[in-house]
């Protein structure tokens, strides 16, 4: 029988084994070399010399972040547009999130002026997608007064994210102040209205008993109105401004169903108000659109 010499394998085997060895103790002797933590003190990035860090625009944003949290809005867009004038056009991202920033602190300290021309620029295509900035911009106006494009805004809103109550809740209060302009009709609100309605309202029958407000409203959805007198236009927003009540109403159910117990209570406050509005509304009408309307709200 011959004998098999294992020698020169296990000497081979534990030439291996303590360069492997070698190689994980090098490693690991590398990454302590390299990593170190850095320690700071609390708030340093509010030190008159920190801007001459190489990580000035890291700086400029907790800064800015720093000054907004403590109400310090002014201080805030000093900041924010400090940290723009230098950050890379290629952050795109970035530079939205600031502009946003930069939006907010001007309304807070009420320069809308300046607080505008930024938010005109967060919806400016191809970024006209984002309902964030649609209701920004929609927050600008009510500032500036500017009633009507308030409303376009805030129908953009909810055309673009309609599963959010309150920009069905936003709309409402929108509509019932364009109630109390008494405006000539705005083509564009009219077409936003068909939009935000048609495609969510049953068909009835023609025979059917219909209250005033609501036929008028049923009319405008099959475009069979032309032109409108000034009585007419307040009937449609009225019929509007219940409708978008009865989609938030059934958002905020659906959403009390199946929320945490964190956020019941909250929607629930919410839910009361709605109703509480509702009541102001003809029973009829709020009958009409209640029926009529699909009652899922996965169709929305």
């Amino acid at each position: 029988m011959t004998c098999l010499d294992l020698g020169d394998l296990l000497f081979e085997e534990a030439t291996v084994d303590t360069e492997r060895q070698k190689k994980v103790e090098d490693k690991s002797h590398s990454l302590q070399e390299v990593y170190v933590v850095k320690e700071c003190s609390p708030q340093w990035f509010m030190k008159p010399d920190s801007c001459h860090s190489n990580e000035e625009h890291v700086i400029l944003k907790y800064q800015a972040d720093f000054c907004y949290y403590n109400g310090e809005y002014e201080n805030a867009a000093v900041h924010y547009n400090h940290f723009l004038d230098i950050l890379a056009t290629t952050h795109s991202q970035l530079r939205k999130e600031v502009i946003d920033s930069l939006v907010r602190c001007y309304l807070k300290c009420n320069q809308t002026e300046k607080g505008f021309k930024w938010a005109e620029l967060l919806v400016t295509p191809p970024h006209d997608k984002d309902h964030t900035s649609w209701q920004l911009l929609a927050d600008c106006y009510q500032q500036l007064q500017h009633i009507t494009d308030e409303t376009i805004c805030r129908q953009r809103c909810v055309l673009l994210s309609r599963h959010y109550p309150v920009y069905w809740i936003n709309l409402y209060h929108t509509y019932t102040r364009l109630m109390e302009y008494s405006l000539n009709h705005d083509k564009q609100i009219l077409m936003n209205i068909v939009k935000l309605f048609k495609p969510y309202l049953k068909r009835y029958d023609e025979h059917t008993e219909l209250c005033y407000e609501y036929e008028l409203f049923m009319k405008l959805m099959s475009q069979q109105l032309d032109t409108f007198n000034n009585e007419e236009w307040i009937t449609i927003l009225r019929v509007s401004s219940c409708g978008s009540l009865i989609w938030a109403n059934r958002l905020l159910s659906y959403s009390v169903q199946h929320s945490t117990s964190f956020a019941i209570s909250s929607q629930t406050k919410q839910l009361m108000k709605i109703k509480t509005l509702l009541n102001g509304f003809h029973d009829n009408l709020v009958s009409h659109l209640s029926q009529n309307m699909k009652t899922s709200v996965i169709d929305i």
